[in-house]
């Protein structure tokens, strides 16, 4: 993890040159590294271990777009929560979402991409209680309880602050899109 422990500005300025390296010199590079950043500015192709086994590999995108599984996608801060599909529904605790699996009935693990959970104070299908908000640079993290599920979400924090979202708020979620396992 070469970048580690490196201040900001100089972790970003050598990131810069890496980047230029491989292109001038066209040569191939493992780069081992916890930052998702890292992983997706440097990186054409990623490998994901967990326990210890590579578990996927594939393009940046694909593996982080399509987690093949619960590990990968719990590694790529997805939300991945217990589930039951019943008659076409997706059930978690007292969201009942159009089930996307062709399985009629059984316990699942539904995977939620953070950016796919929408909130807003004037529009959704659920109600929810705000209960924490992180501000990283320009984006938002905010941890919401839906009917008792507890499920992240991000944003920008210009949203965040341009609606005045903040801690114990009451607002709407709508959920764009998730997968089953």
């Amino acid at each position: 993890e070469p970048f580690s422990n490196l201040d900001v500005q100089t972790r970003s300025k050598l990131i810069g040159e890496m980047k230029r390296w491989r292109k001038e010199l066209g040569f191939t590079a493992i780069h081992v590294t916890h930052n998702f950043e890292e992983v997706m500015t440097l990186g054409d192709r990623v490998g994901v271990m967990v326990g210890g086994k590579i578990v996927q590999v594939g393009c940046v995108d694909g593996v982080f777009s399509k987690p093949e599984n619960v590990e990968v996608a719990r590694f790529s801060g997805y939300n991945v929560l217990d589930g039951v599909l019943d008659n076409g529904y997706t059930l978690i605790n007292g969201l009942k979402l159009k089930s996307k699996s062709d399985v009629p009935r059984g316990k699942v693990k539904v995977v939620l991409k953070p950016e796919d959970v929408v909130f807003s104070k004037r529009v959704g299908e659920y109600r929810a209680r705000v209960e924490c908000v992180e501000i990283f640079r320009l984006f938002a993290k905010v941890l919401l309880n839906v009917q008792g599920v507890r499920i992240f979400a991000l944003t920008t924090a210009h949203r965040v602050f341009d609606e005045g979202i903040k801690e114990g708020d009451d607002v709407f979620v709508s959920i764009r899109d998730f997968l089953v396992f």
